[in-house]
């Protein structure tokens, strides 16, 4: 059976006052349904609700109302352990800013999920090296991140997110901050990756060229997906 993420209705909208008639509708009643083994974009211009979707699909940010069901469970009925568990290891998300745990070097954030996945220190230490080494960052493993530039940050952030071999990874305009040739060569790794490990990839751009490489597009517009 294949592994897929459905919404069904979801609406999300911020109360700008406590006058609950003083709210912004950011999305409004969207269905849609992804598969692990293929490849989606988002599309839209800024502020139309990207991110909150990507967000709320990832299960870090529940809609106002509807549910979002990772095969039958809706992940926001399940107990806080049971979402932070699913999470781990279903879902990777790379968000627009680069987080990391200034104490902890390279390597060591990379592996950040080994305790919640259980894994053996060595088979941990040996993925989290061979990610580093696929996005060329081998060199720093041992280093702290803020020595990185912002686009290395950028890759330390997609190998923590894909650690684990997640079913679906988010990656939110992961090509912003990139020239086109950096932008390219990023892409067309992660599609080699989908492809290899059947994951599902769902991406939020701007960028023509990442839209153009992805297998469906969707474009939100007044809230809602087209």
């Amino acid at each position: 059976m294949i592994k897929k993420i459905k919404a069904k209705s979801i609406r999300k909208e911020f109360f700008l006052s406590e006058n609950l008639k003083n709210n912004r509708i950011i999305i409004n009643d969207i269905c849609i349904s992804f598969e692990k083994s293929k490849s989606y974009a988002i599309i839209g211009k800024s502020g139309v609700g990207k991110s909150t979707l990507l967000h709320i699909l990832a299960g870090i940010d529940a809609p106002t109302s509807g549910s979002v069901l990772f095969d039958s469970e809706n992940i926001y009925s399940l107990s806080p352990e049971r979402q932070a568990s699913l999470r781990a290891h279903e879902i990777g998300v790379v968000f627009q800013q680069a987080y990391y745990i200034k104490e902890l070097t390279v390597l060591e954030n990379c592996m950040i999920k080994q305790a919640v996945l259980q894994l053996p220190a060595q088979e941990a230490t040996k993925q989290a090296k061979f990610l580093l080494e696929q996005l060329d960052l081998s060199d720093y493993i041992n280093e702290c991140p803020a020595i990185l530039s912002g686009g290395q940050q950028h890759r330390l952030a997609l190998a923590r997110a894909l650690f684990g071999s997640p079913s679906f990874l988010f990656l939110d305009e992961p090509t912003a901050s990139l020239d086109q040739p950096l932008a390219k060569k990023l892409i067309n790794f992660l599609l080699d990756w989908q492809k290899k490990y059947n994951m599902g990839l769902i991406i939020s751009t701007h960028d023509l060229y990442v839209y153009s490489k992805m297998q469906e597009v969707y474009t939100i517009k007044n809230g809602v997906l087209m």
